[in-house]
């Protein structure tokens, strides 16, 4: 289902599964220069209102049976992914960037010349929920059915269970 807006960028390189739900204004940006498997997105999926996946040389995957909440913004820069896993649930306002960490050692050099540097990206294994306003920066992974309380900003692993808060994240509680 199509909402109103849709705005889809180099659509030969998107893929849709099943019963896959794009809400009014979400974007889209598959841009990639040499793949054109660049964002997928698994059965039974909603992004909500205002949604935008972008890739710039990057790839964005989402599993089966996501939610995405509304304002949701998901970047995928220089060969680094984002993985979403079945089952996950990202609230609104969630922030999600795999890639995007500039070389900073020249200063003779301005910063946006030096390039990316290159991570694994930012990873959600199954069954994880993100709080509103959520931020996963580069290099994060949160374990399977991990949670992420509101306005936490995740910047590393997450053990499978935990529950994280605060700016950085640190644990708060886990799961039984």
């Amino acid at each position: 289902m199509f909402g109103a807006n849709i705005i889809l960028r180099h659509p030969h390189r998107i893929t849709l599964g099943d019963n896959v739900v794009l809400s009014e204004g979400v974007l889209l940006d598959a841009r990639h220069s040499e793949s054109d498997n660049v964002i997928h997105i698994g059965d039974d999926v909603i992004l909500s209102n205002s949604t935008m996946v972008s890739c710039k040389e990057g790839s964005v995957r989402i599993g089966r049976r996501v939610g995405i909440g509304a304002f949701t913004i998901i970047q995928s820069a220089q060969h680094c992914p984002v993985v979403i896993g079945d089952d996950a649930i990202v609230g609104p306002r969630a922030y999600l960037v795999g890639g995007g960490n500039y070389h900073t050692d020249s200063l003779d050099k301005p910063i946006a010349q030096q390039g990316i540097q290159q991570s694994s990206g930012c990873h959600l294994d199954r069954g994880v929920w993100l709080g509103a306003n959520v931020s996963l920066i580069d290099g994060a992974h949160m374990g399977e059915g991990s949670i992420a309380a509101a306005g936490a900003v995740v910047t590393g692993a997450v053990e499978p269970g935990a529950i994280v808060g605060g700016v950085p994240a640190r644990p708060i509680g886990h799961r039984s």
